[in-house]
């Protein structure tokens, strides 16, 4: 993509999360956020559908960018403390735009394909884990939970709260961890993980 197209399409993004810090993404129109963005409305067409077309985009960008920050996943069985607190960091290091995307209704959408971007993830580095329909629940507990408590707004002390749920998420991974290795479908942990032994 050249540099024009580039600069027109930050300057489109730019308007957009403008308005949608102003109103509800569903009160916008093409032409407003055309004129925002001082160009033509047939020049917003040359690079999106519509609307829905730019939120989607900014919203797997934005998951792009928070899976591909934890790194490798591994760490979510071996190291559960770790891998929830990076989560939760990149879930605040990005919480202005989560928030807008949040209060635009955009929520499941949001915490759908996040769960999807982990599992494949999961997936690629365990080929050996079965990825049946209770470890994508415990999967979608987990990460949607931790999004629903990072990104709310009313907690006076959220570092304490993301404190307590990640002790309740590193039990529960523990336990299910050691089911995977009783299985022989995971190695057992050279470093247990930091709840180890609390009962489930």
């Amino acid at each position: 993509m050249d540099l024009r197209k580039r600069k027109t399409r930050a300057a489109i993004r730019a308007a957009f999360l403008e308005l949608i810090a102003e109103k509800n993404v569903a009160r916008i129109t093409v032409t407003e956020l055309s004129e925002r963005a001082a160009i033509n409305k047939s020049t917003f067409y040359l690079h999106y559908r519509d609307l829905l077309d730019l939120l989607e985009e900014l919203e797997e960008e934005l998951i792009l960018q928070i899976v591909g920050a934890m790194g490798s996943v591994d760490c979510m069985f071996q190291d559960a403390d770790r891998f929830f607190r990076r989560f939760a960091k990149n879930l605040l290091d990005r919480q202005a735009l989560l928030l807008l995307l949040y209060h635009n209704g955009r929520t499941p959408s949001l915490q759908s394909k996040l769960v999807s971007a982990f599992r494949q993830q999961i997936l690629e580095e365990n080929p050996h884990v079965p990825f049946n329909e209770e470890m994508i629940i415990v999967l979608t507990f987990f990460l949607r939970g931790m999004m629903d408590v990072t990104l709310y707004e009313e907690f006076q002390d959220p570092q304490a709260v993301i404190e307590a749920l990640t002790h309740t998420i590193c039990t529960i991974t523990d336990h299910y961890r050691s089911l995977l290795v009783a299985q022989h479908l995971l190695p057992k942990s050279k470093a247990p993980l930091k709840n180890s032994g609390v009962p489930f």
